[in-house]
């Protein structure tokens, strides 16, 4: 209560300085860096995140910390295996942002989003650490799909014509990194040997996503045709809805292919490493298809609606067949 009615007579005041600016005499502030990074939720999203905190990593920029909305535990090995940071915790872990927020008492503190339609936490974070710590809140708004959110900080105004990398440049700019940003992409060592290729599927009961089989049968028969060497042996992979609906791959599958059906076998962390190992990637346009290019993975993308939403820069590697295209 006490913390909103601050807010209200901060607003209603017309003040607009950042808090904790004028008490920053009182503290000693190491010169290292650090940037928290936000997970907003979808897989997509947080992928295209942690290939921003990779290449501020690889640029020098300071410490580099994760806070995900989802699945904390999981996300921690990914961000270990991609080599980023050891430093990850819930949004939802109280304790983990009192912890940050003194720490951006004792040294330069970023907190960097992209805001999503639905972001009530970012709201409230935002408030507290703006108006309460020395923290500098740099995040994303897409003008032509989010409405003005109540998010506190210096906000990036975007579209979704940007590329990542204009976009992952203005981020560096805003953190004084003097850096050149690079297309999106993601490093991961190799485990095996690839001998195998991913089909990924939408979950059938989204009715906007429903996808045409024949279409996409003919599609990856023609891309065997023209590429012969390729494995034979194709993982399937989607939701464990799609599984238990006995829904299977026979319409989609190429003559002369063998498949394995796991969908809903894997968890993120896992599946991430078989993308990565993968010979061929073919896939809706979905979060894993977004983390196949980003692994340079070459293969075949379908597209049911075409939007050029900044996250799908699929690579020269891609062939790219529009569904919907009559």
């Amino acid at each position: 209560m006490i913390i909103c009615y601050y807010q209200y007579a901060l607003v209603h005041s017309g003040y607009t300085g950042h808090y904790a600016t004028h008490n920053r005499m009182f503290f000693r502030r190491s010169g290292k860096k650090k940037a928290i990074i936000y997970l907003p939720g979808s897989v997509g999203d947080n992928f295209i995140m942690l290939a921003l905190a990779q290449q501020l990593k690889d640029a020098d920029f300071g410490d580099i910390a994760i806070m995900s909305n989802v699945a904390a535990p999981i996300y921690k090995k990914i961000t270990k295996s991609l080599g980023i940071s050891d430093d990850v915790f819930s949004a939802k872990s109280i304790s983990s942002l009192i912890k940050a927020y003194i720490s951006s008492f004792v040294r330069d503190t970023y907190f960097v989003f992209i805001l999503t339609p639905d972001a009530p936490l970012i709201s409230y974070m935002s408030f507290v650490f703006y108006f309460f710590s020395p923290t500098k809140i740099v995040y994303c708004l897409y003008t032509d799909i989010h409405k003005k959110p109540k998010v506190f900080g210096r906000c990036i105004l975007c579209t979704e014509q940007d590329s990542a990398q204009v976009l992952f440049k203005k981020i560096f700019d805003r953190l004084s990194l003097n850096a050149e940003s690079k297309p999106m992409h993601l490093s991961l060592p190799k485990l095996i040997e690839s001998n195998y290729c991913i089909f990924h599927t939408y979950p059938s009961h989204m009715d906007d996503r429903v996808v045409e089989k024949e279409v996409i049968k003919k599609g990856l028969s023609e891309y065997y045709a023209s590429h012969p060497d390729i494995s034979k042996l194709i993982i399937c992979t989607g939701t464990m809805g799609d599984r238990l609906i006995n829904e299977n791959f026979d319409d989609y599958i190429p003559k002369g292919c063998t498949y394995l059906d796991l969908r809903g076998m894997d968890n993120l962390f896992g599946f991430m490493h078989m993308i990565h190992d993968c010979d061929r990637y073919f896939g809706v346009h979905t979060g894993p298809t977004q983390i196949a290019a980003m692994f340079q993975k070459k293969g075949l993308i379908f597209f049911k609606r075409y939007r050029p939403f900044f996250g799908v820069e699929y690579n020269k590697n891609f062939d790219i067949l529009l569904l919907d295209k009559k």
